[in-house]
């Protein structure tokens, strides 16, 4: 109830301040929003509002197109750090379009370089390309040295996306070159770490150690500590490259204590996982435990943190939306001074209305703390309604655990379409990241395993999410082979989450199976299925991507087998080779999975189930289960 109250207060006040804001920001002249501008340069939204109130001014004023191409350009920047390319895409276009018209070349090369990384944030990177070379010429004729270096590095960073390492490299260079000509340190640390990424995507471990170190020194020195971090992270992967485990856990504790004052919740997940596998290898398995499970909690935490994001641009993009449609409106009447004097009612009007509102606030929270202090007093009785919510909230997740059992893959459709199998589902929580789903479509079966982002309450959402689009693919689109599905599926987890949820999606298996033919294709991404065909156990092709939004994302491949009587397939996720215990509470690994698969594989299924089941538990003993669970076998 409490939480409730507050959320009204909020809603309130919101209310109030956004009336006052729209009407007062009618009387601001050129030098107020200019001001006001600069103020909120770091604020995307208010940036958007501000500026385009600043263009309305500037367009009916032709003496002041500079500042109308600035504006645009602003306008574009704000907009691209919102999510909404396509008026960040209309802006940076208006800008070309006035810095031509006004034979202003400078801005034209910041419109081109604003266009450029629009379309690398679209991972269009030969147009990206265009527009930097186009920036580039422009700048080189002016003699700015400077910005010719930031256009040289862009393009370098094009090629290396397109895998052309060789001219990556070349750009990189000539960028550096530039730099050490200016005593850019800023900018030779930036030229530094590039070229070693590039080495780094070339596999030359040592040139890429020697670059992240260039650049970490000159960093050492500067007032950017997140940059520091950055590179400190750089140099630990190349320590871990290099098989220096204690020199990489060393660099990325350095990264951690910068990362952590700024809460980047996604580059300290990195660094605990780095850390977690640096101990493994150092076969120091206590410690190892300690950074996995950091790593999930700080992994969940990006998740959330994602969402948060994600929620609060749409809201962001709602009011201003309001907010502008009420500009609009209240302009077209703004042409005499008849009505300058009613808007000056219409503000002292809305601060009348605006401290009534505040009285109202100050009177629910005068109840609010009275209520709290009567409260106070009430412990037994607090105790149970705390229990009561307890309940609830456990009943609520009892609940989306029964919603999530209804979508996952029905017994009656398993013992319909397959001769022999089992299925071994172990959710971390009440309800689960990991997800079996499976279909009949015309005359083949589809069956996936997958691991959602998270585990718990955020990992079944993701799960829903993704059962969704699997289905949406094979019964709405009629996309039917595997590859093509998972294509079907990351394009739609990525229009849906944007470019906050990064590394939101699955990694999993889905199988397509005619028995007729007696023919199996599949797509993988990041986990391999299985195969145990006469005593012999095969590592099925997978892709080394996840689907959804990562660091590779070429097409997924459609793999296809004949599979014969007596032959076996085996799906699953990470969750079960991923569990610390044993005596000395090491990770029990897949070596140990499939060897526990290859050595029950000719028991029935309901036995594999049960050994494997048994082993596990066994295994995990007193420790805490790590991950959820999901192993599917197949016997044909």
């Amino acid at each position: 109830m409490i939480y409730i109250k507050k959320h009204i207060i909020l809603w309130y006040a919101t209310i109030c301040c956004l009336f006052l804001s729209t009407a007062y920001s009618q009387s601001l002249n050129y030098d107020q929003l200019k001001k006001l501008i600069k103020i909120h340069a770091n604020n995307a939204d208010s940036s958007v509002f501000l500026n385009v109130q600043l263009v309305k001014l500037i367009e009916k004023d032709k003496s002041k197109t500079e500042d109308l191409i600035i504006a645009y350009l602003d306008l574009s920047e704000a907009n691209l750090r919102i999510g909404n390319i396509p008026e960040a895409m209309t802006y940076c276009s208006n800008a070309a379009l006035t810095s031509q018209k006004h034979n202003n070349s400078y801005l034209l090369s910041r419109s081109y370089y604003s266009k450029a990384r629009l379309y690398i944030n679209q991972e269009k990177f030969p147009e990206a390309i265009e527009y930097y070379k186009k920036g580039l010429a422009i700048v080189e004729k002016l003699g700015k040295k400077k910005e010719t270096a930031q256009f040289l590095s862009q393009i370098g960073y094009g090629f290396a996306n397109l895998n052309q390492l060789d001219s990556a490299i070349f750009f990189q260079e000539k960028s550096l070159h530039m730099r050490e000509l200016l005593n850019d340190s800023i900018g030779m640390a930036t030229s530094f770490s590039n070229i070693g990424y590039v080495y780094y995507l070339k596999g030359e471990v040592q040139k890429t150690r020697d670059y992240y170190y260039k650049a970490a020194d000159y960093r050492k020195s500067s007032p950017d500590k997140y940059m520091l971090a950055s590179s400190f992270i750089d140099c630990a992967s190349a320590e871990q490259e290099s098989g220096n485990p204690l020199k990489c856990i060393e660099l990325m504790q350095k990264a951690l204590d910068i990362i952590k004052v700024s809460k980047n919740f996604l580059l300290e997940s990195n660094c605990y996982q780095s850390i977690a596998y640096s101990y493994e290898n150092m076969n120091q398995i206590d410690s190892a435990y300690k950074y996995h499970k950091l790593f999930k909690a700080t992994n969940d935490s990006v998740f959330n943190q994602n969402n948060i994001k994600t929620i609060s641009n749409l809201e962001n993009k709602y009011l201003l939306s309001s907010k502008q449609n009420e500009i609009d409106l209240l302009s077209e009447k703004n042409k005499n001074n008849e009505l300058q004097v009613a808007r000056e009612k219409m503000i002292k009007w809305f601060f009348v209305i605006g401290l009534l509102l505040l009285g109202i606030i100050l009177i629910m929270v005068y109840k609010q703390l009275k209520t709290k202090k009567d409260a106070f007093n009430k412990i037994t009785e607090q105790k149970i309604i705390i229990e009561e919510k307890q309940k609830e909230m456990i009943d609520s997740i009892n609940y989306a655990k029964l919603i999530q059992n209804t979508l996952l893959a029905s017994k009656s459709t398993l013992e319909t379409n397959l001769k022999d199998y089992f299925i071994l589902f172990k959710p971390k929580d009440i309800v689960s990241g990991d997800f079996y789903w499976a279909t009949k479509k015309d005359d083949c079966f589809y069956l996936a395993c997958c691991d959602s982002t998270g585990h718990g309450v955020p990992g079944a959402f993701m799960s829903l999410l993704n059962i969704g689009f699997i289905t949406e693919a094979i019964k709405e689109k009629n996309i039917l082979e595997p590859g093509n599905i998972f294509n079907y599926v990351r394009q739609r987890l990525i229009e849906t989450i944007g470019n906050e949820g990064q590394k939101d999606g699955f990694d999993g298996i889905l199988i397509k199976i005619n028995a007729t033919t007696k023919q199996l294709s599949y797509v993988a991404a990041n986990n391999n299925p299985i195969l145990i065909s006469d005593g012999i156990l095969t590592h099925l092709p997978h892709d080394k991507m996840p689907v959804g939004k990562g660091e590779k994302e070429a097409l997924f491949t459609t793999h296809q087998i004949t599979y014969k009587q007596g032959d076996s397939i085996y799906l699953y996720t990470d969750g079960y080779p991923d569990q610390f215990g044993g005596p000395k509470g090491k990770k029990l690994k897949y070596k140990q999975l499939e060897s526990l698969l290859l050595e029950n594989s000719n028991l029935n299924t309901s036995s594999q189930k049960e050994k494997l089941n048994v082993h596990f538990e066994n295994w995990k003993g007193n420790l805490e289960q790590v991950d959820d669970v999901c192993i599917i076998g197949i016997s044909f």
